[in-house]
């Protein structure tokens, strides 16, 4: 690890740049768990990871390697049972994608971080802090407080991995209209079950009372990072 965490407010806008800076990922062999589209994925790979393997479930996770790096492998897969071998990742990022995870299985998740994590290998796990704005804006279709506050608890009953960093940083989050909003968020894969009209109209009144007068809308949203280390043998 080469340096220390950010500041509670400092903007931060290459997560992955950041990160790096604090857990190993230059020259190692790197997991990411709940890759999505795969987009910081492939920033691991320009920090100067040897390998990078992305999971998320069938249907999310890319389908095609068309454009990414060589050394990028995406695979369908869940964060409780990963379909890899023990001790085969020098670090795992689960970023903003531990709430997803069911409750139940929100413990085993973490378990199975563990396993595949070679000893010593950290976890970094970011979470979005459900306050502001923009959280007031996405609760009528997606309200993530409760699956959020159970992340963190997962997280403090953790024990087959020892906490090293606990900090808070700001990420900035823009959209140029109601419309861009509606494709990225209203309409994300993240967003489970439908969508009522009734919530759409909430949720644009709440963007329209946020938005700037040219409708667009910026906020620089609380992400809290927890890094925890596998005991070395």
């Amino acid at each position: 690890m080469t340096s220390g965490p950010p500041t509670d407010q400092k903007i931060i806008r290459d997560e992955a740049a950041m990160l790096a800076g604090i857990v190993p990922v230059a020259g190692c062999h790197v997991l990411e768990v709940g890759c999505g589209g795969g987009a910081f994925a492939r920033k691991l790979a320009s920090a100067g990871a040897v390998s990078v393997i992305a999971i998320d479930l069938p249907g999310v996770v890319p389908e095609s390697d068309a454009g990414k790096p060589a050394d990028v492998a995406f695979r369908a897969g869940r964060a409780e049972e990963l379909p890899l071998d023990d001790e085969v990742s020098d670090t795992c990022f689960m970023m903003k994608s531990l709430h997803h995870v069911p409750n139940p299985q929100m413990d085993q998740a973490l378990r199975e971080a563990a396993r595949v994590l070679k000893p010593g290998g950290a976890l970094v796990v970011c979470e979005p802090v459900a306050e502001g704005a923009f959280d007031e804006m996405i609760r009528p279709f997606h309200d993530e407080r409760e699956v959020r506050r159970q992340a963190q608890e997962a997280l403090d009953r953790c024990t087959v991995l020892s906490a090293k960093h606990d900090f808070h940083y700001l990420v900035p989050t823009d959209y140029e209209s109601f419309d861009d909003f509606r494709k990225r968020m209203i309409e994300s894969p993240t967003v489970t079950g439908p969508v009522t009209d009734q919530a759409r109209r909430a949720a644009r009144e709440r963007y329209e009372v946020h938005a700037s007068e040219d409708g667009s809308f910026h906020e620089d949203r609380r992400v809290h990072c927890r890094i925890l280390i596998k005991p070395a043998l």
